[in-house]
């Protein structure tokens, strides 16, 4: 991202992308904190949903290995809750 913003040091960031979203057809747009916290929360369970997704691949090839069930709605996961 660095590398990407130097040439237009004077500007915000967003600013500097013009020309390489223009050439790559990407549009940038500014992110309020809120939303860039809730996009951290869903990658979380994301992150969650994915190890689950290959733990319970491999449990099922393996005997005595315990597969691990989906979170319940309501429930903290990695200090992400669940929403129901």
């Amino acid at each position: 991202m660095h590398a990407l913003c130097t040439p237009a040091e004077s500007s915000s960031g967003i600013e500097a992308m013009n020309p390489l979203k223009k050439s790559l057809g990407y549009r940038a747009s500014a992110v309020s904190v809120e939303e860039m916290e809730t996009l951290a929360d869903e990658v979380t369970l994301l992150q969650s949903d994915m190890f689950r997704a290959g733990w319970n691949a491999h449990a099922a090839q393996m005997p005595g290995m315990q597969k691990i069930p989906a979170p319940a709605p309501g429930q903290t996961v990695n200090g992400v809750v669940v929403p129901e």
